[in-house]
Formats: structure tokens, sequence, C-alpha cells
């Protein structure tokens, strides 16, 4: 199982449409679930988010 997560923060609130220069993607460790909850696997952005683009 990969052991890094990346996730996209908002950085700034947009004026009119959002623009990549809104977001951050952050590299970190893939928390453990809680109970109650599930860790899902997306291959959305596969590829493009080891790149810095997803």
């Amino acid at each position: 199982m990969t052991t890094t997560s990346f996730t996209a923060h908002q950085t700034a609130r947009p004026q009119g449409l959002p623009s990549p220069d809104d977001f951050t993607l952050v590299r970190g460790p893939v928390p453990e679930p809680a109970p109650g909850t599930a860790l899902v696997r997306s291959s959305a952005c596969r590829g493009a988010a080891t790149r810095g683009r997803c």
C-alpha cells in the first residue's frame, strides 16, 4: 500500500472561477482510519499528483 497521501488544500478565496493558484498540493503520510470510517484509494489523480498536478 502507498504510504504517501496527496491532499489539495484551498489556500485562497477565488475571485471568480478558481485557478490552480488558489490551491496547494500537500504531501503527507496516509492517515489511519478512525473507528467507523474508511480509507479510500482513488486513482483519479494517479500520476498527476506525483508531478504536482491534480
